[in-house]
């Protein structure tokens, strides 16, 4: 169902090597969920970038309808206690309301902690009524803003004052993905997200892939000192598989603000997100429409899933920064435990 298979011979190595590092219960911060009707047949233009490629990915794994994702952690995590953070697929291509529907269903029948995908109009009324439902937060993104690309786009665009001020007044959790091209560095995000964390000092507000920096050239000089200054702001570290970056978010802002998250679906596939010629990219196995430059066949063959490859990097990152198993418990499952239980 899952179109996961498990390669005892390949995988079965990896996975031991990081039982001894992985505690019993481990929390993932960051979980698309959905069903394939829930979104609309993808235009080839729309397969062949960076955003569409994510749908497309999703689909080949069932959009990770909860039954998918339970599957894939008995699979993969057969000795962890597993729980996460839920929420849907926030693209144009998504029917929203029948995706969050299908996450307050979740909430309701088993018990997960969920976030609310907003439009960028919004109401308060409508933010509150999430809330009031059970969601513990909101998954706002860019891509539902129709009239500006990213490069153009300010904070306010696609998260609102209504969201902030809701979120604010909740105490609830905002999961943010930064789109602009200056990526961690760009001041303009600098300015809006620093300044909107301040006025809103109740919000819990997570910044995805800890701002995009998915390779070492793109963390060089460290996380902006605006950042490391709000204590409301945590940092996820999906799906981020280079040890060097996590050595620099671990020692720049510590382990109690990381929060471990895969960025299921796209982290079941064979592979991992690394560097090709000075920029990043995902490295696959499969024939996607965006996967043309790829590694040789007998070296593809040896791939094992990305979400272990992410695992890994982490691992290595601990090791380099002497973190103790409390420290990696904290990363792993406490910091995101801790967060969602106050959240809403």
């Amino acid at each position: 169902m899952s179109n996961i298979e498990y390669r005892p011979e390949i995988d079965g190595p990896v996975y031991e090597a990081l039982a001894e590092f992985l505690p019993v219960r481990v929390f993932d911060s960051h979980i698309h969920t959905g069903l394939p009707q829930h979104i609309v047949a993808l235009s080839d233009e729309r397969k062949k970038s960076k955003l569409g490629f994510f749908l497309d990915v999703a689909l080949e794994f069932g959009c990770n309808a909860y039954e998918i994702a339970q599957e894939v952690r008995t699979t993969l995590f057969p000795e962890q206690m597993m729980e996460g953070l839920y929420f849907g697929f926030p693209f144009r291509e998504t029917d929203l309301d029948a995706n969050n529907a299908y996450v307050a269903g979740l909430i309701e029948d088993h018990g997960v902690q969920g976030l609310y995908m907003p439009r960028p109009d919004s109401t308060r009324d409508e933010l509150e009524h999430a809330l009031d439902a059970g969601f513990i937060g909101f998954k706002p993104y860019l891509d539902l803003v129709t009239d500006k690309s990213f490069a153009e786009m300010r904070l306010a665009d696609y998260v609102p004052p209504a969201l902030w001020e809701v979120t604010n007044d909740r105490g609830a959790i905002l999961l943010i993905h930064l789109g602009r091209p200056g990526r961690l560095y760009d001041r303009y995000d600098i300015e809006d997200l620093s300044g909107a964390c301040r006025r809103h000092p109740a919000a819990k507000v997570i910044m995805a892939h800890i701002g995009r920096p998915y390779i070492p050239s793109m963390i060089r000089d460290g996380i902006p000192e605006p950042y490391k200054a709000l204590p409301n702001l945590w940092f996820d570290v999906c799906p981020i598989c280079e040890s060097g970056v996590l050595e620099v978010a671990i020692r720049e802002v510590g382990p109690q603000r990381l929060l471990f998250a895969t960025d299921s679906p796209v982290t079941y596939m064979r592979g991992r997100l690394g560097e090709w010629n000075g920029d990043r990219k995902f490295f696959s196995d499969m024939d996607f429409p965006w996967n043309t430059e790829r590694e040789p066949a007998e070296k593809e063959t040896r791939y094992t899933f990305f979400v272990y490859e992410q695992l890994l990097g982490l691992k290595k990152a601990a090791h380099a920064t002497r973190l103790s198993s409390g420290d990696v418990e904290d990363i792993l499952y406490n910091n995101a435990k801790a967060l969602t239980s106050e959240a809403g």
